[in-house]
């Protein structure tokens, strides 16, 4: 997973050396340092990586890991630039996307990190000693951790009982956290004073309507999960479109979310053995819902 690799604090010029290198080892990655006062910073990039670098009158340079929503023709990087230059930190109040980003503002000596409002570019984090270090992969920050890397045993137990490997802001490794989504971190140097905020929380309230909100919000998801099963059938009277069908919930929502005509239209593909119950389920859910099955 490519990203920016950013290390705030002094010293240990040899552990961020070799976090790059653990990133960019066996060639799938290769890293273009920046260095600057007071952090230190990285792009770990590879085939598609959805990176854009800014770099204007030399007053601000922007790092941006991910995708925005721009203007037709604007570079992604560029926008936000604009953005912070009409509006200061609540430049995040007005972008849209899945992002990490890193903005330099020279003059002032200032550095802002942040991520999109739900967090789905992970931002690893690794902070002691006075240095904290930001990293695309967990494998980064491994030279950073003193005497090795040791499991987490509150997320151990968390995969054990939910089968979820990441639970909050706890990784499998210890010492090591993974940023808050709508996370927003300033940092002014000299004398590295640091502010960290979250700057949007997901939320709703059912004072506003004489229908809980809740219930609005599922009837609005199925609505949006009926439209977008009719548009990606649409093809299917020419014998583009098919649907793998497996046991599990979410591919046989998807043939429940699907018009009957639709379903008649449309093959069902399963992969596995046939004695299988994953087989078995997939099989009787085509019946149940009158679609051919391979």
């Amino acid at each position: 997973m490519p990203g920016l690799f950013v290390a705030l604090g002094e010293g240990r010029e040899a552990a961020y050396a070799a976090g790059l290198a653990r990133l960019c080892r066996h060639g799938a990655y290769r890293a273009e340092r920046f260095e600057e006062t007071g952090f230190r910073l990285a792009r770990v990039t590879g085939p598609a990586c959805g990176h854009a670098a800014y770099a204007g009158d030399g007053a601000l340079r922007v790092w941006l890991y991910g995708a925005v929503d721009t203007p037709p023709g604007t570079d992604a990087a560029a926008h936000v630039a604009r953005l912070y230059r009409e509006a200061g930190d609540a430049w995040v109040d007005r972008v849209n996307g899945e992002f990490n980003a890193v903005i330099w503002e020279a003059k002032a000596g200032r550095l802002t990190l942040a991520n999109d409002r739900f967090g789905l570019r992970p931002w690893y984090v690794r902070e002691a000693d006075g240095l904290c270090v930001l990293a695309p992969e967990v494998k980064g920050l491994l030279p950073f951790l003193d005497g090795g890397p040791r499991p987490d045993e509150p997320s151990a137990a968390g995969f054990l009982a939910f089968n979820k490997m990441r639970l909050g802001d706890r990784t499998p490794v210890d010492g090591v956290t993974v940023l808050p989504a709508a996370s927003l971190w300033t940092r002014e140097e000299p004398g590295g004073r640091t502010a960290r905020r979250t700057y949007w929380t997901f939320r709703y309230s059912d004072a506003r309507t004489d229908e809980a909100v809740g219930d609005t919000v599922v009837a609005d998801l199925v609505s949006c999960y009926r439209d977008a099963m009719r548009r990606r059938s649409a093809g299917a009277g020419r014998g583009r479109t098919g649907l793998s069908l497996s046991g599990g919930l979410d591919s046989r929502s998807m043939a429940a979310a699907l018009e009957p005509d639709a379903r008649a239209r449309m093959t069902a593909h399963t992969y596995g053995l046939t004695d299988s119950d994953e087989v078995r389920l997939a099989v009787a859910t085509a019946q149940a819902a009158g679609m051919p099955h391979v």
